[in-house]
């Protein structure tokens, strides 16, 4: 197997919201070139990632690995370095992962008797698919016409597609020749440079719904989902690590209700609003977080200070309209409160 390392004086991407769920963690791009598109016949051949690192001036710089199988009985080997790699990240940034990449993955290391890391997807094609206008702008969604309408197509220097890759791989398989070799690097190398580049793009995205819908990660906890209307909030939780059974009965100190399950590691939430006025939903987001005054609540949390959130109070519904940047961010700082009720074993 061979595995190939560059290194790009480039910094990450920033940006206030992006950082509101990302910040504390660890993020990868992911990108995967495979034999086809069957995960139960066809397999992986090359998996590409970017890290962002600090070199030894302490300096931002973007890190791509690529793990390349020179053979097709080296996948074994190429998913146990990959696993390896994700095992070091909370999460991963893919284009199309949920629904390609990741259970590509799953299920090529099933084949071969292994395990692979499971880490939080921000899949940017589900983000630009259902959560911004370029779906009506642009003509098709692949990367490279993202790529084009974000100014980024100057920054790409190979010129073939994922089917190319397929065939280009073969072909090497039976030549050996360096050149193909290049080829198809060169391909998932600019891949995963220009995802990360592209990222900028969530600017013109509702991130906010989008993660409210493609799930909330805090720690070993996301949101599977989440349904928020005048009568309430319910989210469905799910662990990456061990849980307890544990079930909450609403009370005064613990207006909410929650049941989990050491079988399944999931839980279920309620929360239950109060009605100042026709059409409003608020949540009680100070008492929920423990705080026992807004100004406690105002000196500890962040959340305090969005939109929607006055003297502790979270407005998360108004006449039909639901403040998803609210609901997420009380639900950012209400999930760190749940390991010790979970028996959460790290």
């Amino acid at each position: 197997m061979l595995r190939r390392d560059d290194y790009l004086h480039e910094a990450p991407y920033q940006s206030k919201a992006f950082d509101m769920y990302f910040r504390a963690s660890r993020c990868a791009v992911l990108d995967i070139e495979t034999t086809g598109l069957r995960p139960y016949q066809d397999q992986a051949v090359l998996i590409g990632f970017v890290l962002p690192e600090l070199d030894a001036d302490g300096r931002p710089v973007l890190h791509a690995i690529q793990l390349f199988a020179e053979s097709l009985e080296e996948e074994a080997e190429l998913l146990r370095e990959a696993d390896a790699i994700m095992k070091t990240v909370d999460c991963v940034i893919t284009f199309n992962g949920r629904r390609f990449d990741l259970p590509f993955l799953k299920t090529r290391a099933k084949k071969n008797h292994l395990t692979i890391a499971d880490p939080y997807d921000l899949d940017l094609y589900q983000v630009i698919r259902h959560y911004s206008p370029l779906p009506t702008v642009l003509p098709s969604l692949r990367q490279k016409s993202i790529e084009v309408y974000m100014g980024l197509s100057d920054d790409r220097a190979d010129e073939i597609d994922g089917g190319e890759s397929v065939r280009l791989y073969y072909q090497y398989l039976n030549t050996r020749e360096d050149s193909l070799l290049e080829r198809i690097l060169l391909h998932n190398h600019d891949d995963i440079l220009q995802l990360a580049r592209l990222l900028r793009v969530i600017e013109n995205c509702d991130l906010h719904r989008a993660i409210f819908n493609l799930g909330i990660p805090a720690g070993g906890l996301t949101t599977a989902k989440i349904k928020a209307n005048a009568h309430g909030i319910a989210a469905s939780v799910k662990s990456s690590l061990p849980i307890g059974d544990a079930v909450v009965f609403p009370s005064s100190d613990r207006p909410y209700r929650l049941t989990a399950s050491a079988k399944t590691k999931e839980a279920e939430l309620e929360f239950y609003p109060e009605h100042p006025a026709e059409g409003v939903a608020v949540l009680d987001a100070a008492s929920l977080l423990g705080c026992g005054s807004s100004g406690e609540f105002e000196q500890n949390f962040s959340l305090a200070r969005l939109p929607g959130v006055q003297s502790g109070y979270l407005v998360y519904a108004h006449s039909g309209r639901i403040n998803y940047l609210g609901i997420n961010g009380f639900l950012l700082e209400f999930l760190k409160t749940l390991p010790p009720l979970l028996h959460l074993r790290r």
